[in-house]
């Protein structure tokens, strides 16, 4: 049931906003990567996640269309006390990805979420990524899964945040 709330259900019609205020979320001091945060859902997440108080790493291909994506809801994220900050990273290349990761690593930020949203689909002819692997698989798939595990250990540390926070306020 909590899967299919996209399509039916007590959220059928959501928006973002509204997911995030039933859930009362706090997304204050926290790090999030939102993958194909430039356009569509991604944009969109990540002007939810910042107008909440986050900080948003937008990973996207094109660093210019990022920087476009940023413009458009930057006000906004500023004053719900958030900020932005664009990342390039290729899911069709491994190497960009693992290029993101060391880059992301290198911040020091505490990553609390990941958004793995970007993907591609349809494509008119054949293609294949950089290491020869069909490229909707190559994005949508391999792209993502490089990128969490690079980023395992990270979001296990804010796991195990949550689970000492958790413990304090038993105590």
């Amino acid at each position: 049931a909590m899967f299919g709330w996209e399509k039916q259900g007590k959220f059928g019609t959501s928006s973002a906003e509204d997911v995030v205020a039933h859930f009362d979320a706090n997304f204050a001091d926290t790090v999030s990567i939102v993958t194909g945060a430039n356009t569509g859902l991604g944009l969109e997440a990540a002007r939810v996640i910042g107008k909440n108080g986050g900080t948003v790493v937008m990973a996207c291909r094109t660093p210019a269309r990022c920087e476009l994506g940023k413009s458009k809801i930057e006000a906004e994220v500023k004053a719900g006390g958030g900020t932005l900050q664009c990342m390039e990273m290729d899911l069709g290349s491994l190497a960009s990805v693992d290029k993101f990761v060391t880059a992301f690593l290198a911040t020091g930020l505490k990553l609390k979420y990941l958004v793995n949203n970007a993907g591609i689909m349809a494509l008119p002819t054949y293609q294949t990524t950089e290491e020869g692997v069909e490229k909707q698989w190559g994005v949508n798939h391999l792209g993502h899964f490089r990128l969490t595990t690079g980023l395992m250990d990270k979001l296990k540390a804010a796991l195990r945040d949550v689970a000492l926070q958790d413990r304090k306020s038993v105590v």
